[in-house]
């Protein structure tokens, strides 16, 4: 029928590091969305050993999710999260789910705290992130472009959709707008997602 909403959702988001801004922009965007939640989280400290065991425990956490009948449409995650690892652990059901993984910053360009080399094991988790995702999803165009330029990448959708990005625009009222681009050569359909998260500015609610 013309006019009807889209369905939502089921949406199976992870956040590996539930505490302070990520916290505050997992949940302001679960408040706000038209689609069904099932939220897992690990706590908001030792980011590090959040990056290296959020997997683990995420996975185990959904496939108890999914031993009591929990199922979904497709997967949320966060930077903080090793998805690539997170999906060989995972069951079937929840393995093969399209994926998207939103950047709240990169640790590629991370500023540290001291002068010492940088541990780019962080960042490469970033990068089998992105390679792992159906889509990757930035705060902003400075840090997807930001993102790509420290990979040396010509190819911007060997690692990103560089069609598929979220606009902020401070003059706009209600949350960002989401432009679908094209469509995967895999055979995952990421596009579903992009479609059904598309806040419409008529209709409320994303």
């Amino acid at each position: 029928m013309a006019g009807r909403a889209t369905p939502g959702l089921r949406l199976l988001a992870l956040d590996p590091y539930h505490a302070g801004s990520h916290a505050a922009f997992t949940e302001g965007w679960r408040r706000h969305s038209r689609h069904r939640w099932t939220l897992l989280t690990c706590p908001g400290r030792h980011w590090r050993w959040r990056m290296r065991h959020a997997a683990v425990t995420l996975a185990r956490a959904a496939a108890a999710r999914a031993e009591a009948g929990g199922a979904w449409d497709a997967v949320l995650c966060t930077d903080m999260l090793d998805l690539a690892c997170f999906r060989g652990l995972a069951p079937r059901s929840v393995a093969r789910l399209p994926a998207v993984v939103y950047f709240h910053e990169s640790q590629l360009d991370y500023p540290v705290q001291v002068a010492r080399e940088r541990d780019l094991h962080f960042a490469y988790t970033n990068l089998t992130t992105a390679l792992a995702a159906d889509a990757c999803w930035f705060n902003s165009r400075f840090h997807r472009d930001t993102f790509l330029a420290h990979l040396g990448q010509q190819d911007v959708t060997a690692v990103a959709d560089a069609f598929l990005i979220t606009e902020h625009r401070g003059h706009a009222e209600g949350i960002p707008r989401v432009l679908p681009g094209r469509k995967a050569t895999h055979d995952r359909d990421h596009m579903a997602v992009a479609h059904a998260t598309q806040a419409k500015r008529g209709q409320g609610r994303a």
